[in-house]
């Protein structure tokens, strides 16, 4: 039986929304998280991942994989993922990438329990942070995002990651009180 895909939204530079993202995702992270950040500085639209990997590897112990001096990107992403598995085989894979919608709109961070299907065909994570960084076109190419708007992105997405990673902490550290105590 499979289980019901649960899906989280928060919108960049809106603090209320990214707390209560952040106390969701926290919740979900019951195995240490390893970070993939998918995305080259190539095209400004797609940047995200890079841009959240240098942030996040500032603000967490956890690894991150993705990057500006190492980007994570379609030539790759296949030997990341298995190098992340084999050298991490106990976390949880947080795969954040940006992404093009038609129903949500440039700014929005999608967060689900389930891979984000990145490169065109290749499924990432065990649970995926999306950042909506271009409306999506009839080319299903992305389209007309400024550095500024994938930045302020980038920010408000690490930013969620740490908020969520102390509410983890507190999470374990309560069950094992609570442990203790039984």
């Amino acid at each position: 039986m499979g289980s019901i895909n649960t899906v989280i939204t928060a919108k960049m530079q809106d603090f209320e929304s990214l707390a209560l993202a952040a106390k969701q995702i926290g919740a979900l992270m019951e195995r240490e998280p390893l970070f993939l950040c998918i995305g080259t500085d190539k095209v400004v639209e797609d940047c995200l991942g890079p841009l959240c990997g240098d942030a996040i590897s500032l603000l967490t112990r956890f690894p991150v994989y993705g990057a500006l001096k190492r980007p994570v990107h379609r030539e790759n992403l296949a030997f990341s993922i298995d190098a992340a598995k084999v050298l991490h085989p106990q976390k949880s894979i947080w795969a954040i990438d940006a992404g093009i919608c038609d129903f949500a709109e440039p700014g929005q961070i999608i967060i689900s329990n389930s891979p984000v299907l990145a490169a065109g065909s290749i499924l990432c994570g065990d649970f995926s942070i999306v950042g909506v960084t271009s409306p999506a076109t009839k080319t299903g190419h992305m389209h007309g995002s400024g550095l500024g708007l994938v930045s302020a992105l980038a920010g408000s997405i690490a930013m969620m990651v740490a908020m969520a990673l102390d509410e983890r902490a507190k999470l374990v550290k309560s069950a094992k009180s609570f442990a203790r105590n039984s």
